[in-house]
């Protein structure tokens, strides 16, 4: 891996752990920063991988990314909408969790792509996700786990392992 990956990484792991404080010691301002954080972070690690697809010059990861991506948010919002599932909130449409599974996608992608040398920071941050959805009361653990086996079993099938080329 280049350095570009690298930092992308680290990025995650700051993001994880300084998003994860409450603000000004109060106890509704950890629920903010829990949802704020789980917000980022759903975001940051689909963006570090592409980060990393770009840094490598890997376009073929490039695209296989954006499938992964496009094909976990169908079908997740194709399930959300059949399964019509109230929220904890009272909410509709709750399983399975979007966060989740866009979350475990990323991580299973670079895991499937780059190897697990590079991941664990990637899972940690994802499992922190599905973690802050149910303690903010948008998700049942059930959301989450089911969110997570679409963005895994997608990651799965739709990524190849990246060859460095010679």
């Amino acid at each position: 891996m280049n350095h570009f990956s690298l930092f992308s990484i680290n990025i995650i792991c700051f993001i994880f752990f300084l998003c994860n404080y409450p603000v000004n010691g109060h106890e509704s301002s950890h629920y903010s920063s829990l949802h704020f954080s789980g917000n980022i972070l759903q975001i940051a690690i689909p963006a570090t991988a592409i980060g990393t697809t770009l840094g490598l010059k890997d376009f073929k990861g490039t695209g296989e990314l954006a499938n992964g991506c496009i094909a976990t948010a169908i079908t997740t919002y194709g399930l959300k909408y059949a399964f019509n599932k109230r929220r904890p909130s009272g909410e509709n449409h709750s399983f399975p969790s979007g966060h989740a599974a866009i979350a475990f996608y990323g991580s299973g992608f670079i895991h499937h792509r780059y190897g697990w040398q590079y991941v664990v920071p990637a899972y940690a941050a994802a499992i922190f996700v599905g973690y802050s959805r149910v303690k903010i009361k948008e998700h049942w653990i059930q959301d989450v786990v089911g969110g997570a086996a679409i963005g895994l079993l997608y990651s799965i099938l739709l990524t190849t392992p990246y060859h460095i080329k010679s």
